[in-house]
């Protein structure tokens, strides 16, 4: 859990402000023009917060993976929280290549599907442990 805070915290601090991880929807315009209009400055912060962004995203995914392994009554499906870290993966895989070599390759037109299918299944994810921690409480 510190691990957690620890990489959140130095992300807030060397993100610029509207990084694309934080946006759920973006088109493949928006981060090229996001991407391009940040000053070099804030490209190197930007990576070096990507750093930060893996040690966060292996944070959650295991926080996920342990927390539905407690309380999901079907535990072949615990595997599925791992889902939105592998989205995740290839975002940060993908803004980090471009931060790092300035350049977009074809790769990155997956680049708004990877966030938005990493947003969708945190939400879906947390909205169903919430549901199971409420459920397991009411039936004790």
């Amino acid at each position: 859990m510190a691990g957690f805070c620890l990489a959140g915290i130095m992300m807030l601090l060397l993100s610029p402000a509207g990084k694309l991880d934080t946006n759920p929807y973006y088109t493949l315009q928006y981060a090229t023009s996001y991407l391009e209009g940040l000053t070099e400055s804030q490209k190197q912060n930007y990576f070096y917060a990507e750093l930060f962004d893996f040690w966060f995203m292996f944070s959650y995914s295991g926080i996920l993976f342990l927390a539905y392994k407690k309380y999901l009554p079907e535990k072949k499906l615990v595997w599925l929280t791992l889902f939105p870290g592998v989205m995740d993966v290839f975002e940060t895989f993908l803004i980090s290549y471009y931060l790092q070599q300035r350049e977009f390759i074809s790769l990155h037109q997956i680049l708004p599907v990877c966030s938005s299918l990493k947003w969708l299944s945190i939400i879906i994810i947390l909205t169903y442990l919430i549901k199971m921690i409420f459920w397991r409480r009411a039936n004790r």
